[in-house]
């Protein structure tokens, strides 16, 4: 988990870096944070694939080559039976249009501008949201199950059992989203509840393609809603 948060921070870094260059110094931050908003489809992207090779790397430098055989197993990676992956579309699916009807009844929407960025690019139209809609259906809920899952929980559960795995892959879930839904507590809840799903699945299943499954069934939801509605929503 720290390898796969260190390499998106390297990441990150880096472009804050070249987006600091590349802003008119003397139009203060809203440059600089234009000069994000233009970088985050290709940083987001990056920033992805940069976690994921900094923990595999790190996985099989403590793991050695023998265990790389063996990793797909720890890690509930294979086949699933139909009937999990039925439960994990009707999850993933559920919570995500609870939350979109629910939410609006429960609080008003936040204001755009107190969005985090993640939120800022759905509404921004273009290849921005573009690039969230393909991080958050295509490559976050492989990596996301791969990492929180298969490896956190497969850690956890060996060392503590399978209730504190559930436990501990659903708070760090959680906490690592808060950036982006803080201002917006259904949607912290949603997504910590999506956290605490695809954790029981991938307890009672053994597998984490049906977690996957469950993840890209909710953040399609949000993404549809993003295209269909023009509303600001986050992928978990």
């Amino acid at each position: 988990m720290g390898a796969y948060l260190a390499g998106q921070l390297l990441a990150w870094l880096v472009i804050a870096i070249v987006a600091v260059l590349r802003a008119d110094q003397e139009a203060g931050p809203q440059a600089f944070q234009q000069e994000i908003i233009r970088l985050f489809p290709a940083g987001l992207l990056i920033a992805i694939v940069a976690g994921t090779v900094s923990a595999l790397v790190l996985y099989r430098w403590k793991a050695g080559r023998s265990a790389i055989a063996t990793a797909g197993e720890e890690l509930g990676w294979g086949p699933s039976r139909p009937r999990d992956l039925v439960i994990g579309l009707a999850s993933g699916l559920g919570l995500a249009i609870i939350y979109l009807l629910g939410a609006p009844l429960l609080v008003a929407s936040p204001r755009l501008s107190d969005m985090g960025l993640l939120s800022q690019l759905a509404a921004t139209g273009g290849l921005p949201r573009a690039a969230w809609a393909f991080a958050g259906v295509v490559v976050g809920p492989p990596v996301e199950e791969l990492i929180f899952r298969g490896a956190l929980f497969s850690g956890a559960a060996r060392s503590w059992g399978r209730v504190t795995a559930i436990g501990v892959t659903t708070v760090v879930f959680g906490v690592l989203h808060v950036p982006e839904a803080w201002v917006y507590w259904p949607a912290a809840v949603s997504i910590t509840v999506l956290g605490m799903a695809t954790a029981i699945i991938r307890d009672r299943t053994g597998r984490i393609l049906p977690c996957i499954v469950a993840h890209c069934a909710y953040n399609s939801m949000l993404v549809l809603t993003a295209y269909g509605i023009g509303i600001p929503v986050r992928p978990g």
